[in-house]
């Protein structure tokens, strides 16, 4: 006997008007159900109010991204954010969807970091963040990886998401994208002050709060989130990342050194001797 789908949804902005038809929602790729929270009656409704609020007027803005400051008209519109600009300039807009690395073509054969096994460049998927401008795993695996990920079989337990260990390989463009942040940071901090360039002039709260992205902020330290914390491979990848970026080993807690016996190679002291008591 098979499961009935779910064809209603509450939403949890109007709740009060009961279940209505998944039609009655925006698609939403990144949760289990395929679908948005909100009714789309209410998204549209939250975003035309914000489309209609006090726009703050600037003749210059710091891009998001690269950290310069240019006049208003190098910015796109968006009618959502308090000045009436994205936060980002039209340089680097345009430039997000162009490679960072292009495709390596002297690269006839490649070794799959999961399987192990190896196969002809055209079996890797594309990675502009790799310098070899494709992924280190194979297609197969990364198809595999990605059908447990948005699997909605209830009997996939949830963990499985994160059951991922990066490899070494994997882990470099990573570290040097890190790189890049910190420097960029560095260098941004000294002559931008935390302060607001322009008074907020609407009194609603919303607006208020949405405009510190108006506010040029200076980072003085970089994190980095691991996210795959299945069985600790998270602390596996952070440790491993720490050892790159700095350059040398690392500390090792030795419950974790057990399970993970390629810790060893980062490893500031040596393994601990079993003891007979």
């Amino acid at each position: 006997m098979t499961d009935t789908p779910v064809l209603t949804k509450i939403c949890t902005k109007c709740p009060e008007k009961g279940p209505q038809p998944l039609s009655a929602f925006g698609a939403d790729k990144s949760v289990k159900s395929g679908f948005k929270a909100e009714c789309k009656a209410c998204f549209n409704k939250r975003g035309k109010a914000k489309a209609l609020q006090q726009k703050v007027s600037v003749e210059k803005k710091v891009c998001s991204q690269c950290g310069a400051e240019k006049k208003a008209a190098e910015f796109n519109k968006w009618s959502r954010s308090p000045d009436g600009l994205q936060s980002e300039c039209r340089d680097c807009h345009n430039g997000r969807s162009q490679p960072i690395y292009p495709r390596d073509l002297s690269i006839i054969q490649k070794t799959c970091t999961q399987c192990g096994a190896t196969k002809l460049a055209i079996e890797f998927y594309d990675n502009p963040y790799n310098k070899t401008g494709t992924k280190s795993e194979c297609k197969n695996c990364t198809d595999e990886r990605n059908a447990q990920w948005f699997s909605d079989n209830p009997e996939t337990p949830s963990h499985e998401r994160y059951n991922y260990l990066y490899s070494q390989q994997e882990l470099l463009p990573w570290a040097e994208r890190t790189r890049e942040v910190a420097t960029a940071a560095a260098k941004f901090a000294p002559t931008n002050p935390a302060v607001r360039r322009t008074a907020i002039t609407d009194s609603n709260a919303d607006a208020q709060a949405n405009s510190r992205d108006d506010a040029v902020a200076p980072a003085r330290s970089t994190y980095v989130v691991a996210n795959n914390h299945y069985l600790g491979k998270a602390a596996v990848n952070a440790l491993e990342l720490i050892s790159i970026l700095r350059g040398g080993k690392v500390e090792v807690p030795e419950p974790l050194r057990k399970h993970y016996p390629e810790l060893d190679a980062i490893a500031a002291r040596p393994a601990e001797s079993p003891t007979l008591f």
